[in-house]
């Protein structure tokens, strides 16, 4: 297993060590009243709808090439990461149709063997859009990687946009700073012909209507205070929430130019939870884990003015870095 250094928070906001012994893992109980699920069922069944109020952008039927960039980070600097999953550039055969409700399309990748045989894209806002959940490594550990598509037609007949590769637990090189930040590439689809008769392409009619989900709240510029028994430390992060088409799992990319954390969202709550190898820049190798759980606000809004929770990481393995930090984390929004 890859290892990474212990420099766990930027140096603005890196909180003081204390002994592993002080504390242990905190299990929050938090109790979502029902209250919280009904609103929550009634905004966002209306912003499904009010998804789709776009004029749409036409249809995405025939046999496309897919073109990938060079593989950047999030910001577009060169990768520095290990992520590794498949390579999707194709063919990609594509049938459309729309509905009361909005456009999709189904879209069936031509490689024998591929994890991701099919994906179903949803037009929102001008654009296509695909999240699918694959199978990848991250720090050669065996781990789920989210794989989003957005894409654009051009005036040229093509479609232009940007591929993510987000993996859901945090890792990076030993260190290499903002080594974790997720990979994008530019993508661009070209049409080739025709679906040929002989490609099975998903049936459009039995996909179910998307569905939005109250995480997608969460979304823009927010400042997270880890309030610590040793003091308040305080980041800036941008955040971006993706969600699969039933609305129930999503990913929420909490990031700086240096660091990433990924946000899970099921059963009505986020999570961290990872374990994995790293280096203490002091010397010694140990093992890192980060626990957090947030719930969903009890009237969820969109956007998600103040999201909290709470936090547990440790150190351990006898290293200079042993430590453990159990804290209150809180993310306030602070603009777009």
């Amino acid at each position: 297993m890859a290892e990474t250094s212990c420099e766990r928070y930027p140096e603005s906001a890196a909180p003081p060590r204390r002994r592993a012994g002080r504390a242990g893992i905190l299990a929050a109980v938090l109790v979502v009243v029902v209250f919280a699920s009904i609103v929550a069922v009634i905004v966002y069944s209306r912003r499904s709808a009010e998804e789709s109020t776009a004029e749409p952008i036409g249809p995405l039927d025939g046999t496309f090439s897919a073109e990938f960039g060079p593989r950047t980070d999030i910001f577009g600097n060169a990768y520095q990461g290990n992520v590794v999953t498949e390579n999707y550039d194709g063919p990609w055969s594509i049938r459309s149709m729309c509905r009361a409700n909005g456009c999709l399309a189904t879209a069936s990748y031509g490689r024998q063997n591929s994890k991701l045989s099919s994906l179903v894209f949803d037009e929102i806002d001008g654009r296509w859009l695909a999240v699918a959940v694959t199978p990848g490594t991250c720090d050669t550990v065996g781990t789920d990687v989210w794989l989003i598509f957005t894409l654009q037609p051009r005036p040229d007949g093509t479609l232009a946009g940007e591929y993510l590769e987000v993996p859901q637990i945090q890792c990076g090189v030993p260190g290499i700073r903002g080594s974790s930040l997720p990979a994008k590439q530019i993508l661009t689809l070209r049409r080739t012909g025709n679906v040929d008769s002989n490609v099975q392409v998903g049936d459009n009619e039995t996909q179910p209507p998307r569905h939005a989900s109250p995480a997608q709240g969460l979304h823009g510029q927010y400042l997270e205070t880890m309030q610590q028994e040793t003091g308040t430390y305080t980041r800036s992060n941008t955040v971006k929430t993706y969600c699969v088409r039933t609305g129930d799992h999503c990913i929420s990319l909490v990031y700086t130019a240096l660091d990433f954390t990924p946000l899970v969202f099921a059963g009505q709550k986020w999570t961290v939870n990872f374990e994995r190898g790293m280096r203490c820049a002091s010397g010694g190798a140990g093992r890192y884990t980060d626990i957090r759980e947030f719930p969903l606000p009890p009237a969820p809004q969109d956007p998600i003015p103040v999201l909290t929770g709470r936090a547990h990481q440790q150190v351990t393995g006898g290293t200079p870095c042993d430590s453990v930090y159990d804290f209150d984390d809180k993310f306030e929004r602070t603009g777009e």
